[in-house]
């Protein structure tokens, strides 16, 4: 292996390794799906309003209550390979 292949292969372990850009939208989306797994319809209802979070930041308009955005769960992380 020469050091051109070397180097191309330290840059793509390490562009593997960061994080993806952030898309609102997606993340609004990727929330409000979290939220899916509430029954009852008034505390649904305040998650899905607390997932849009990341687009009312873009947007430069005042944050949802805390209170609906503690109710969206986090992410779940994908086991590492």
């Amino acid at each position: 292996m020469n050091l051109r292949q070397i180097a191309l292969l330290v840059l793509g372990t390490c562009a593997g390794l960061a994080p993806a850009a952030a898309d609102p939208r997606q993340d609004v989306m990727s929330g409000a799906q979290r939220c899916a797994g509430i029954a009852d319809n008034r505390v649904w209802l305040d998650c899905f309003y607390g997932s849009a979070q990341p687009m009312r930041a873009l947007l430069g308009l005042p944050p949802a209550p805390i209170n609906q955005q503690r109710l969206v769960p986090p992410p779940i992380e994908a086991a590492p390979a």
